[in-house]
């Protein structure tokens, strides 16, 4: 009897053990399958940044982030904060996202993004350690999502100027841009034309010289399609009474001149006064009594 009991409190003791064994495989396996499974995604979030010329990248405010199921059906968009930092809601059947400001063009994207073709989607390949608690992290070490930077334009047109009635382009004449940040300046060519690049979105003060020319000046001009004509006028061209300046200085020379002159006969021809009477001539001066004794002389 003793025996049965020993026989049957082993073979109990042997099933609860393969239990448990059974039990802890299952355990390891489902830990080591959640290990490999990769961790849900709640939300997108990353940073955008301005790259101006000749400047460090700065954080930008009011990029609009757009993700997308298709390159025609998006899904949400947010916007950049101050800090030129994003969070949006991601779904699984998300594909692409997307940068938007007006006058800004994106320049370089993490890692986890490639450009689709001509558009202006990325698509998302996403990397499963980036992702903690829910967020993914849309940027690598670089620190960025996206970096964008002012689309160039540009500014041309041709320098001109209305010379004895015809129309006479200007070679050389200096053509500056200035914004609260930079000044550009170009010269223009042979037929008067000029082109300077400059960032889009901004606007500039214009000034175009030229020697013997009057400057010209403009504010507020932006960048466009059109071609911007500038007539200038030259500085002989002032009028004063009706005559060029040129003109106006001969005359006014002449009549220095001429009143010099008249002063000068007066000083040497100065009238002296003989009894009475200015005369004014180079004879000698004779009295009636001296006269009267050449006379009874004779």
């Amino acid at each position: 009897m003793n025996t049965k009991v020993c026989g049957i409190t082993l073979a109990l003791l042997a099933a609860v053990a393969m239990v448990f064994s059974f039990a802890a495989a299952a355990s390891f396996d489902a830990e080591e399958g959640d290990e490999d499974d990769p961790q849900p995604i709640d939300y997108l979030v990353g940073y955008v940044f301005n790259i101006p010329p000749q400047m460090e990248r700065e954080p930008i405010a009011g990029v609009q982030v757009t993700v997308w199921y298709s390159m025609s059906q998006p899904y949400a968009h947010t916007f950049t904060k101050d800090d030129g930092y994003f969070e949006i809601r991601y779904d699984p059947s998300i594909q692409y996202i997307s940068f938007n400001i007006d006058d800004f063009t994106v320049k370089g994207w993490s890692s986890e993004l490639n450009k689709a073709g001509d558009s202006d989607l990325y698509r998302l390949e996403l990397i499963d350690d980036h992702t903690v608690d829910g967020r993914h992290r849309l940027y690598d070490d670089s620190g960025y999502t996206a970096l964008v930077s002012r689309t160039i334009g540009t500014m041309f047109g041709t320098v001109s100027s209305q010379i004895g009635g015809s129309t006479v382009f200007i070679e050389d004449a200096t053509v500056t841009l200035e914004s609260s940040t930079s000044i550009l300046t170009t010269k223009t060519d042979e037929f008067g034309y000029y082109s300077i690049s400059c960032p889009s979105g901004t606007s500039y003060k214009m000034t175009v010289t030229a020697p013997g020319f009057v400057t010209w000046t403009e504010e507020g001009i932006e960048p466009s399609k059109e071609s911007m004509n500038i007539s200038i006028e030259e500085k002989s061209h002032i009028l004063i009474f009706g005559l060029d300046l040129a003109h106006t200085l001969e005359l006014f020379g002449l009549l220095i001149l001429l009143v010099v002159a008249i002063l000068a006969v007066y000083l040497i021809r100065k009238p002296t006064k003989v009894e009475g009477l200015a005369v004014i001539n180079d004879l000698p001066v004779v009295t009636i009594e001296e006269e009267r004794e050449e006379e009874k002389d004779d």
